[in-house]
């Protein structure tokens, strides 16, 4: 009996086009070695989704810290303390 080979399955089209896409962007020479080429996908991401996170969390930062101050006990503000201490002249 001869043996059954499995079908290979290819990964659903939402895997498939990121990935696509991301490697649009990896140069040839190193897509040679799989461990680089998921390394070099790392790094293309991060590039490409760094600013964009980046500027949400500073937006994100600044409304907390808007929230902060205005609340009752809101801790003093760095200048205040720097003036306190004598940090500012």
């Amino acid at each position: 009996m001869p043996p059954q080979s499995r079908p290979r399955l290819e990964p659903p089209m939402s895997e498939r086009l990121p990935l696509r896409t991301i490697d649009w962007f990896v140069p040839a020479s190193l897509r040679s070695d799989v461990a680089l080429l998921w390394q070099t996908r790392i790094f293309v991401v991060s590039h490409l989704a760094g600013p964009c996170l980046g500027a949400l969390i500073c937006s994100a930062t600044a409304r907390m810290a808007g929230r902060v101050a205005s609340s009752k006990n809101a801790p003093e503000t760095p200048e205040a303390v720097a003036t306190k201490c004598s940090l500012v002249s």
